[in-house]
């Protein structure tokens, strides 16, 4: 994205001898940074639809956590883990289901012919999403306490080569309620890369929606604590412990959620199509934990216009 250029307002600046020469050396910069997305991707823009269809996870739409080869969830003898939208696995060889203190509003699909059709759609979602080009890539591998400031981000497609880490951290999504924002994790042509985060919690500003938030994550991808925003498909394990998710759980392998809550509060379909408005209300501006979450230590980036060190234009 192109960077905040100050223009000093030098004595000369007003004659056009000199006012020429700079405003060419300012394009040129501009231009050599990459540039900025003169029009982030929404559900309304052309390209915005396209990622939009790359996106849609078919019948795995429906699913709040879908695993490969088992989905295990584990909630306090006192306070039960609450999933809220449908459960299975889709593996040929799985353990199945297993709920501990763990409740599911939604249809617990175990291994059934529905569970492996959500699979095949959550694969093909996973491939397509592996094709889409970066409008941003990010070269820093760990961001502990906010460090370097990472956001708030538009809507777009960021991309990290390898695996990231994020500790302490908060990112903030800023966008519209249309806007879609794609992450992913292992760009690298091994197609490697973890992602981890450790009181690491995702918030909207400007009316944005979970449900067009996508984290593709080559490998594996593991949570403690923190507010989580947003679908992720890992090519691995995923694992949640003491965390909050707001959006979907999708791995290859196997899925444990230890004292953690995962609500899909998304209707079946493409991106965009969220319950009705007062749902809507509830996913908006979650910078908070609500009822099931753990803030951890961390806090907010406030109004940072950058990205660490990154390079634009990825891949």
């Amino acid at each position: 994205m192109r960077p905040f250029i100050a223009i000093p307002r030098y004595p000369f600046a007003k004659s056009s001898r000199f006012f020429i020469p700079l405003a060419l050396v300012l394009l040129t910069v501009a231009a050599a940074c990459g540039g900025t997305q003169s029009h982030p991707p929404t559900l309304n823009s052309g390209a915005g639809r396209q990622l939009a269809a790359v996106a849609s996870l078919g019948s795995a739409a429906s699913f709040a956590v879908l695993g490969g080869s088992a989905v295990t969830c584990t909630g306090a003898a006192t306070k039960p883990a609450i999933i809220t939208g449908d459960v299975g696995v889709f593996l040929p060889v799985n353990t199945g289901v297993v709920l501990t203190n763990c409740t599911v509003n939604g249809t617990n699909h175990g291994s059934d012919a529905v569970a492996k059709q959500a699979g095949a759609d959550f694969t093909a979602s996973f491939d397509a999403l592996a094709t889409r080009a970066c409008d941003q890539t990010i070269l820093t591998a760990a961001f502990t306490d906010n460090t370097p400031p990472l956001g708030p981000l538009a809507p777009g497609v960021y991309c990290f080569p390898a695996a990231v880490t994020f500790t302490r951290t908060t990112l903030t999504l800023q966008g519209p309620a249309d806007g879609i924002w794609i992450f992913r994790v292992g760009t690298n042509p091994a197609g490697t890369g973890a992602l981890t985060g450790t009181g690491f919690s995702v918030v909207m500003q400007g009316g944005g929606q979970a449900c067009n938030v996508f984290w593709r994550v080559a490998q594996a991808a593991t949570m403690t604590g923190g507010s989580f925003l947003g679908t992720i498909l890992a090519g691995a394990g995923v694992t949640f412990t003491d965390g909050n998710v707001i959006g979907r759980v999708l791995g290859k392998a196997g899925i444990t959620l230890t004292r953690t809550n995962v609500s899909n509060i998304c209707k079946a379909g493409a991106p965009g199509d969220e319950d009705d408005e007062d749902e809507d209300e509830d996913e908006r501006d979650h910078g908070h934990d609500g009822d099931h979450g753990h803030d951890g230590d961390h806090g907010h980036h406030g109004e940072h216009g950058h990205h660490g060190e990154h390079s634009d234009h990825g891949e």
